[in-house]
């Protein structure tokens, strides 16, 4: 395995904590894209990361990559910390690994993940609640009709 291989496997082992421990042995069983396409979209878009990280930091490549990862988040039931904890983590990998080389100014490219995701994950959120307030007013409007109905 190459240290990107480790470095990705290891990321996503940390990226899945957020999870309760039945969902987390079944992401990490499960590689195939059907029997489990978060877990498959989590490892590519993990490593599509990584090889931004090591490399030019396409802001394009990095937004596309974290699109899967924020968008599924943003829709669960977990606070933003632990919605976008896994960006930071990846330092963590990466002192772990004594991979440091690998990675130019890691601090400093591990920040504009962060900035990335969170920037993200705010326009994600602000988008579930326009449409959960279109739901309402639609829901609203038909009241009167529904009550005629019944």
């Amino acid at each position: 395995m190459s240290s990107f291989d480790s470095i990705i496997e290891a990321w996503f082992l940390k990226a899945i904590e957020i999870y309760p421990q039945s969902v987390r042995d079944g992401m990490t069983r499960m590689t195939d894209r059907f029997r489990s396409p978060a877990a498959f979209s989590l490892r590519e878009s993990l490593a599509m990361l990584v090889k931004e990280m090591a490399g030019e930091m396409k802001i394009d490549a990095i937004t596309a990559a974290l699109d899967g990862i924020v968008r599924l988040r943003a829709v669960q039931e977990y606070t933003p910390e632990a919605a976008l904890a896994f960006a930071p983590r990846l330092g963590d990998v990466i002192r772990e690994q004594h991979a440091e080389a690998l990675f130019p100014n890691v601090e400093q490219r591990i920040c504009l993940l962060v900035d990335c995701a969170l920037e993200q994950y705010a326009a994600c959120r602000k988008e579930i609640a326009q449409v959960r307030s279109r739901a309402e007013w639609r829901l609203q409007a038909l009241e009167p009709w529904m009550r005629q109905v019944q």
